[in-house]
């Protein structure tokens, strides 16, 4: 009964759901057989009690129809009567958050059922809805895609032709179409930085002259992602990071929670890929923009936060000298990442403060008591431990380590444009125990080195060593 497909479906729902399907499967309009409803009531109690323990077929059959024979296949019928009324409950709880949306589909059964005068009352109606909810996203242009599509419909079946309708029915599909494919454009330009996902483009140029050409910038769904690929595309020219930014501060309450986030972290990400490229002055920039998401609470999702943004929080402070801030961050926050990935990212980020305020030996003691399988807490481990051996001058400690971190990199998949960065980061660091680094002209010629390669993690800090 473990691997059902109801079990793990109801392990995931919250108290509030349990009740609400409850009350849905009591509703004799939904449901008929008193079975079902017993297999919900037990799963429901062996929900607060069971965890990592087996729950048998047996003992499920027999909790619903005690004193028969075991009947395997009846349960299989059972459980999946369960199931097929919990999709239906998770579609009806769709509905009611998305009032829109049902509204929609009650017009095309209008259409379906050919009541003219319901779907012109409806339409009419959904425009209103449409125009009054706050979203100006692609959801938004979708619902307006969707009603004009059922009014224009309204006319079809009245047997007249207006051609304004249609132009307005284009242009809504344009525009849901570029905000679309903007949109996805922005999310593979962000996935293709940590895996070796190959984003096809040959679209874009037209999409955005399109854009320009039409005047769509007007549009929120479509200014943001418009900037935010220009920002992500073309690093050296700042204008588009600042329309990004701008998209930010001017959309808020414009977008629903999770895409504004994503608009947020396009921008970080635009930062963070300033700072590998050596332009220290996005520190701040991205300083910035995590202590304002911090105060707007854009980055919990679900209450919890990333432990890739608590982490990178965490460097953005520290880097810039903002001791107590940083201490005061690592320890507000901690408590609201996902407890499967707290005590490493707790004791990673309190690595690094201890490391930079060059209390070493606490520095390593976190490191060393760290267990992680996650692949980027791997990496800055391993640099953390290479930056703290050289400094300390454990020449042989660091030896072995360059030696199995050049091992994991090569050993390790899906790392993305870490690999190549992490690559340079050792080259760099055995060039910096070279002998004759004591000559000016040789470390000079190191340091022009390290500045013109583009994929470097920790620049800034081999850069540090040579200046000493």
């Amino acid at each position: 009964m473990n691997n059902s497909r109801i079990w793990n479906t109801l392990r995931l729902f919250s108290p509030k759901e349990w009740e609400a399907l409850n009350k849905f499967l009591e509703s004799p309009y939904h449901n008929h057989r008193k079975d079902v409803l017993q297999l919900f009531l037990f799963l429901r109690q062996q929900s607060l009690t069971v965890k990592n323990r087996t729950l048998g077929a047996e003992h499920v059959f027999n909790a619903v129809y005690p004193g028969k024979p075991f009947d395997p296949k009846a349960l299989r019928y059972l459980s999946s009567s369960l199931n097929q009324l919990t999709q239906a409950f998770l579609i009806d709880q769709e509905f009611k958050e998305d009032a829109i949306a049902a509204s929609l589909l009650l017009s095309r059964a209008y259409r379906r059922i050919g009541d003219t005068r319901s779907l012109r009352i409806e339409t009419k109606k959904n425009q209103k809805q449409i125009e009054i909810q706050p979203l100006r996203n692609h959801q938004y242009h979708q619902w307006l895609y969707g009603n004009l599509s059922e009014d224009y419909s309204k006319t079809v079946l009245q047997s007249r032709s207006e051609a304004g309708q249609l132009a307005r029915l284009d242009e809504e599909l344009n525009i849901l179409f570029f905000s679309q494919k903007l949109r996805h454009a922005c999310s593979s330009l962000t996935h293709k930085q940590v895996s070796e996902y190959e984003f096809q483009q040959d679209m874009l140029p037209d999409i955005l002259n399109q854009v320009e050409k039409r005047g769509y910038l007007k549009y929120p769904a479509v200014a943001a992602y418009y900037y935010g690929y220009r920002a992500l595309t073309n690093l050296a020219e700042p204008v588009w990071f600042e329309g990004l930014k701008d998209s930010i501060i001017r959309f808020k309450g414009l977008f629903p929670h999770d895409e504004w986030r994503n608009l947020y972290l396009l921008a970080i990400n635009y930062c963070i890929g300033q700072l590998n490229a050596g332009k220290s002055a996005y520190l701040a920039k991205v300083f910035e923009i995590y202590q304002r998401g911090l105060e707007e609470d854009v980055f919990l999702e679900q209450g919890k936060l990333s432990r890739f943004t608590y982490n990178n929080i965490t460097t953005a402070a520290l880097g810039l000298g903002e001791l107590d801030w940083a201490f005061q961050f690592i320890h507000q926050f901690a408590p609201l990442i996902e407890p499967t990935y707290q005590r490493q990212t707790f004791s990673y980020n309190l690595a690094v403060y201890y490391y930079q305020i060059q209390d070493y030996e606490k520095a390593l003691l976190e490191l060393r008591a760290m267990v992680t399988d996650d692949v980027l807490h791997g990496l800055d481990v391993r640099r953390m431990m290479v930056r703290i051996f050289y400094e300390r001058k454990e020449i042989q400690a660091l030896l072995s380590l360059l030696d199995s971190f050049r091992a994991y990199l090569y050993r390790k998949r899906g790392l993305g444009y870490h690999k190549t960065h992490y690559l340079n980061f050792l080259r760099f660091v055995r060039k910096l125990m070279e002998p004759d680094l004591q000559q000016e002209e040789k470390r000079l010629e190191l340091i022009q080195q390290i500045q013109a390669v583009s994929a470097l993690a920790d620049r800034q800090w081999l850069l540090q060593q040579l200046q000493k």
